[in-house]
């Protein structure tokens, strides 16, 4: 692992702009997502895809993990605690850096009609790296987590993603490499 801190400065800014997505409040809930199609699940898989997690999803752009479609290397997600987590930003950053490595590769796979539960996929998480931009963030609303995948091949994907406020603000970069390779029959 590698750290390094910073101290608050002053300085030039700038950052990208958020992508146009419904808000939360538009969207239906991951849970809600996955009760409706939970006939076409095999039964010993149900506990897990209806397990609460420690945070709510609302998808943009749902791609069913049994049933993937090609999609384009994006993926937009809208994402809250569930429940309170402490003000003080090193538990704040903690969360966050927890919940960055929910699904980053997905990208990594749309284009290909594949997702983590296809049969014949082995992955594996090779790297990961974090920024934390915003030092007064408070994970108190919605944050949408927008990702993508510039590039997949070679047995290998990179997955990129963004951390937004509600209003905007940038609060985290992240990046993951993943290695992919498809099990021989």
């Amino acid at each position: 692992m590698s750290v390094s801190f910073q101290k608050d400065e002053e300085g030039i800014s700038h950052s990208i702009e958020m992508p146009k997505v419904p808000p939360p409040e538009d969207l239906k809930d991951e849970i809600q997502l996955r009760e409706e199609n939970i006939d076409k699940v095999p039964e010993e898989l149900r506990p897990f895809l209806l397990s609460k997690r420690e945070y709510s999803i609302k998808w943009v752009e749902w791609n069913d993990i049994l049933n993937p479609k090609k999609l384009p290397p994006i993926r937009n997600i809208w994402l809250k605690p569930n429940g309170e987590i402490p003000s003080d930003r090193s538990k704040q950053y903690a969360f966050l850096a927890y919940i960055s490595d929910s699904g980053l590769l997905a990208p990594c796979l749309y284009p290909h009609g594949m997702s983590f539960m296809s049969p014949n996929l082995m992955m594996a998480s090779l790297d990961h790296a974090m920024w934390f931009h915003k030092t007064d963030f408070l994970w108190d609303d919605w944050i949408l987590y927008a990702t993508d995948s510039p590039y997949t091949g070679n047995a290998r994907g990179l997955g990129r993603g963004t951390f937004f406020s509600r209003n905007g603000e940038v609060i985290a970069s992240v990046t993951q490499e993943g290695l992919f390779r498809i099990k021989k029959t």
